[in-house]
């Protein structure tokens, strides 16, 4: 495992006393600051979202390898990794941020610091710099960028995240039994002609389980899944209604909400042009359900644009999160890119 870009990630941070790469003696206490932060999804329901059981893990089964910083009084998180995309073909290397955090007691130093850090540790890698922001939290862009002349988002895609609550009525889901048949294979011709075309793909890894989706003999898609166990997401209540309602859940499916929620993401999918993407994927979630890839009360994530109108019917409930992917840049310019995009939700 190639680590050196941590060494350029300390360069960056040699001016800045407070800040400095973690180490496992830290990660406690960057656990705990990471499920300090929750999701708020209603006046009844929050979202925590942990890293546990393995910390620096999580980020390597995201294929990104993690220069973690915090500051001294560990209240302060943001990493930087080092990861590959394919892009028009060819594996490039590149930089992925995510993960920032500042807690609430942060002093006022190190809120004024970190933005100074960040641009220094960006000028140190030689290689173009990503990150994803959720619609909500475009103000996270403004903090950045306050007072600064020389640090740049350019927005490269815009995207939508689907976690669909899988159901029994996913046998409901009304397909021709003609349309499509789809096999446990890898047709790596028909994924490298996608990849060729893209302007962005993440790359998926190779323990994932992949199909190829045919239509009268003739591929005109491919998918893969994962279940990630390096990090988890859980439901918090705050209201006894929706805590009898998680009990029952529990009881009905067998899955412990508050503890983890079960998720099951679609890493890739290629799919050609002229297909109704609606259509493919409720094939697929009915498929992955009869064929008992997926269960009852398991979530299942994918990612698409933004600008595309899909709107499966699959009689369940379905929970959608709209973000950005930019391009991190000290230049107020950036090229466009021309191709497909292709995310890996575990990437983000």
């Amino acid at each position: 495992m190639n680590t050196a870009h941590i060494s350029l990630v300390n360069n960056g941070l040699k001016s800045f006393k407070e800040f400095y790469v973690a180490n496992e003696d830290d990660y406690q206490d960057i656990h705990h600051l990471l499920e300090n932060e929750s999701m708020e999804l209603s006046d009844y329901v929050r979202l925590k979202y942990t890293r546990r059981p393995d910390l620096f893990g999580s980020y390597l089964e995201s294929g990104q390898i993690p220069a973690i910083i915090t500051d001294k009084e560990k209240k302060f998180l943001g990493v930087v990794s080092e990861t590959s995309i394919m892009q028009y073909g060819e594996s490039r290397k590149v930089y992925y941020t995510s993960d920032l955090r500042i807690s609430k007691s942060a002093g006022l130093r190190t809120r004024a610091n970190f933005r100074k850090a960040y641009l220094e540790v960006l000028a140190e890698l030689p290689h173009d710099c990503y990150t994803v922001v959720l619609k909500d939290n475009e103000r996270a862009i403004k903090a950045l960028t306050r007072g600064q002349s020389d640090l740049y988002y350019h927005k490269v895609y815009e995207y939508v995240s689907r976690a669909i609550v899988v159901l029994p009525t996913f046998r409901l889901i009304k397909v021709r039994s003609d349309k499509f048949d789809i096999y446990e294979e890898n047709n790596h011709s028909y994924v490298k002609e996608k990849i060729e075309k893209s302007a962005f793909a993440n790359i998926v890894n190779e323990e994932d389980t992949v199909f190829c989706i045919r239509k009268v003999g003739k591929v005109v898609g491919q998918f893969s899944i994962s279940r990630p166990d390096k990090r988890s997401l859980f439901v918090e209540s705050k209201s006894t209604k929706v805590s009898f309602w998680l009990k029952a859940l529990r009881m009905i499916f067998g899955h412990e909400y508050e503890r983890k929620i079960p998720w099951c993401y679609i890493t890739s999918l290629y799919l050609d042009e002229d297909l109704n993407k609606s259509e493919v994927i409720e094939y697929i979630c009915r498929y992955l359900y009869l064929k008992n890839y997926i269960s009852s009360g398991e979530l299942l994530l994918l990612c698409h644009g933004a600008k595309e109108s899909i709107n499966p019917h699959l009689y369940a409930p379905e929970f959608l999160t709209r973000g950005n992917l930019y391009k991190v840049s000290s230049c107020n310019y950036a090229t466009e890119l021309s191709g497909e995009v292709y995310l890996n939700p575990i990437a983000l």
